[in-house]
């Protein structure tokens, strides 16, 4: 592929895109009910607390895993330590007066090792467009400013969240935790596999460029939007025929004035700008940091967080339309 790659992105001119809320109304009272700590065990949840013995002859558990997930669930929403979720899962359970008894705190971190968390997406009957990118989240070190200001020591470790966004629903489907070494093309047939029912199409960045991630989407029956690298050349293989047709296509749109953004615009890879915006909000809700020290706690707690986002969601989402106003308006 031919670019220049001294080309550079003009300014845009004449017009811009503003966005602006249709269900304000609605929208503002899910917000407002996201803060809402009216807290109770649902029923079911109570029938489910304890564990069913297994029959085996050894030391059984006392609590289901269940049990255990709603008390970490409490830990990650109000950003608590072990000890004060234990306190808090405490005072909920004697206010409802129930009969039931509250994992300890070393039992909290025992367990979260080895939970399995559902991400809690909704069936839909439309298929899926997924948006997949990574961010990282810290697990130990100093805060941005005394990083900033003193540079950052050698204790500041992180971890990698690896994550696929449906972007008509707002959910996370799927959710990949590694260490910080975790390549992002690596984990990418991850993502993939996690997501159940049908794919139209899948939007990453141009580092999920290669044969074999676009040989996967192939077989799910799905169109890629994933832009090709500078120097982009056609391959004979015929798993190489997506790829191919997206070099083609990039080659056929370019234009060293605009910088491929006549492609950009065409094939939707501009809404990838959702999964990034699913991360941000991501650390301001949940947090940019984990509290757990070893990767499976560590992925639990981020999974959770993930469902407590697609939680969130059934209060309530922002549904904007663009209005296009003049790029210099007259005062």
């Amino acid at each position: 592929m031919k670019r220049n790659k001294t080309a550079k992105n003009p300014k845009p001119k004449g017009k811009k895109t503003s966005y602006r809320t249709r269900n304000w109304k609605q929208y503002n009272t899910a917000l407002i009910n996201r803060g809402d700590i009216t807290l109770w065990i649902n029923p079911e949840v109570v029938k489910a607390w304890k564990a069913q013995s297994d029959g085996l002859p050894h030391k059984q558990k006392v609590y289901s895993d269940l049990a255990i997930e709603v008390v970490l669930t409490l830990k990650i929403l109000f950003k608590l330590p072990l000890r004060a979720a234990q306190g808090l899962a405490r005072t909920l359970i004697g206010i409802m007066k129930l009969e039931l008894p509250c994992p300890h705190y070393s039992t909290l971190s025992r367990r979260a090792k080895t939970l399995k968390i559902d991400l809690g997406v909704r069936k839909t009957d439309e298929p899926i467009h997924l948006l997949i990118d990574s961010t990282g989240i810290k697990v130990a070190g100093e805060g941005e400013w005394k990083t900033r200001k003193w540079k950052a020591e050698y204790r500041r470790t992180w971890i990698k969240l690896h994550l696929g966004l449906d972007r008509n629903s707002g959910q996370i489907v799927a959710g990949v935790v590694t260490d910080a070494n975790g390549g992002d093309p690596d984990h990418f047939p991850e993502i993939l596999d996690a997501v159940e029912g049908e794919i139209e199409k899948v939007g990453a960045d141009g580092i999920y460029d290669s044969l074999d991630n676009f040989r996967r989407i192939a077989e799910r029956g799905a169109i890629p939007i994933i832009p090709a690298r500078l120097g982009a050349i056609l391959h004979p293989e015929p798993e190489a025929a997506a790829r191919n047709a997206v070099v083609s296509e990039m080659e056929r749109l370019w234009d060293d004035e605009t910088h491929d953004a006549r492609w950009k615009v065409e094939s939707g890879y501009h809404a990838r700008s959702r999964v990034e915006s699913e991360m941000f909000r991501y650390k301001k809700v949940i947090g940019d940091s984990v509290s757990c020290k070893n990767l499976a706690s560590q992925t639990v707690e981020v999974l959770l967080g993930c469902r407590i986002l697609n939680r969130f969601l059934e209060f309530g989402r922002c549904e904007s339309h663009a209005v296009v106003l003049p790029s210099n308006p007259v005062t």
